[in-house]
């Protein structure tokens, strides 16, 4: 049985994905009153792909209907796609990852799904 490529998917990301910036938390540390300091590092030039269909119709004329989950794809090798990391788009729209699905087949992860809060 051939081996579905795994690149199939990446390449499908980058292609129709939009750039975006995610701020990944490092070196955390807590005072004695439990604030946080953590060094943020940003990577720009990140191909994603915005779930768009999960979001709140405009008009529900016929009561409010409860919308699905924002989720960003990201390729299969991308860093960073832990929780608590924000993604930012073009139009600095910023979301926190509130959980990390990875998708895959025959052994090998194909893309990794964030789903995301906007903030």
């Amino acid at each position: 049985m051939p081996q579905v490529p795994l690149n199939l998917i990446n390449q499908q990301v980058e292609l129709l994905g939009e750039l975006v910036t995610i701020t990944v938390k490092s070196a955390r540390t807590y005072s004695d009153w439990g604030d946080e300091t953590a060094t943020e590092t940003d990577t720009t030039d990140v191909k994603a792909i915005y779930n768009v269909y999960s979001r709140e119709s405009a008009s529900n004329a016929e009561g409010k209907f409860q919308g699905g989950e924002l989720t960003f794809f990201f390729k299969s090798d991308q860093e960073g796609i832990v929780n608590g990391t924000k993604i930012t788009r073009e139009n600095d729209e910023t979301f926190s990852i509130d959980d990390v699905r990875a998708h895959g087949i025959q052994g090998g992860i194909y893309v990794k799904e964030a789903v995301v809060q906007k903030v």
